[in-house]
């Protein structure tokens, strides 16, 4: 359906999102009643890229208005995955059960590196946090050495979290 104004700040929130590629629409429509759509603006130059370059992609939706299809938004790097026609909540859980899969400690540690490196100031220093988020995550934790185990013995891992 439609994700507008707050829907779409709350989209461009999500880490994935996934979309009805015939029924859903994206908009931030605040300038149609006269206010600027302020922080749902934040939401979407982030989820755009950030910065300059994301300020430019979201600059059209921002400024008019008008609602983009999910093709569009797909395009655009907003959607990650387009549904069939009623189809985007089992297309959702599909994924969500790949995601429940992993080991659920290490998926929530690499979240926050990736989050923490995508914001560094320098490469260098998303690097440094990178390369010790791989030292935590292979070296010290359970599900690390698990899941080498596993790889190696050519069998299923057995996660503990």
């Amino acid at each position: 359906g439609a994700a507008h104004a707050a829907g779409c700040q709350l989209a461009a929130s999500c880490d994935l999102v996934v979309a009805d590629r015939a029924r859903a629409t994206f908009a931030v429509p605040g300038l149609k009643i006269g206010v600027f759509c302020h922080t749902p603006a934040v939401a979407l130059v982030g989820a755009l890229g950030g910065g300059a370059a994301g300020a430019r992609r979201a600059s059209r939706m921002l400024y008019t208005g008008e609602p983009i299809s999910a093709a569009e938004a797909e395009k655009m790097g907003l959607v990650h995955e387009l549904a069939d026609e009623g189809c985007a909540d089992e297309a959702a859980m599909r994924l969500a059960r790949k995601i429940a899969n992993a080991s659920g400690s290490q998926v929530r540690a690499g979240k926050a590196a990736l989050r923490a490196s995508s914001t560094a100031a320098t490469v260098e220093e998303a690097y440094a946090i990178a390369s010790e988020a791989m030292v935590q995550a292979v070296g010290r934790h359970p599900d690390g050495l698990e899941g080498i185990s596993a790889f190696l013995e050519k069998r299923s891992p057995a996660w503990t979290s």
